[in-house]
């Protein structure tokens, strides 16, 4: 269940990617690349937001069960 969260280098991480990638890009071949660019900027920026939200967050759960199980030892 930890593997598929979007922390960075877990395998969440890379679906993430992929998940990003079929929701906000578009489908469409024939657009011109200045937009796919731009689109693909914003995909990476959302997602490169969430990983370190995320990575974050687990940090702080793994670093306060560690102290949390020190103190009531």
């Amino acid at each position: 269940m930890l593997n598929i969260l979007p922390a960075f280098k877990l395998d969440g991480e890379f679906a993430l990617e992929q998940f990003l990638k079929l929701l906000l890009q578009p489908q469409d071949t024939n657009q011109i690349t200045t937009r796919a660019n731009d689109t693909y900027r914003s995909t990476q920026k959302i997602h490169n937001a969430i990983v370190k939200v995320t990575s974050i967050v687990v940090g702080f759960v793994i670093v306060g069960s560690i102290l949390v199980g020190l103190v009531l030892k």
